[in-house]
């Protein structure tokens, strides 16, 4: 990905992330996904259910192809975050 576009995405990202914006989430993951960009989420929502929550989603709730992106770390993981709410697999506290 062109690296002009790839710090404007990031952007969107991050201040999505932080306006909690689902709705615009989903449509960045959902089109960073169509085109290729990163592998589509597989959530563990039976691990989930059987382990203490700490905070957020994180990593091990996800399978590794989540993990071959082209795309900056710091915002593949606010989408990871996010992903069990604006996918309604999980509700926001």
């Amino acid at each position: 990905m062109d690296d002009k576009y790839k710090k404007a995405l990031c952007q969107l990202i991050r201040v999505s992330y932080y306006k909690n914006d689902l709705q615009t989430l989903r449509l960045i993951y959902e089109t960073l996904v169509m085109r290729g960009i990163i592998n589509e989420f597989s959530f563990n929502l039976e691990l989930w259910n059987r382990t203490e929550k700490i905070g957020k989603p994180n990593f091990m709730y996800y399978q590794d192809e989540a993990l071959s992106f082209d795309l900056d770390f710091g915002e593949l993981v606010m989408l990871m975050k996010e992903y069990p709410y604006f996918m309604g697999i999980l509700e926001k506290p």
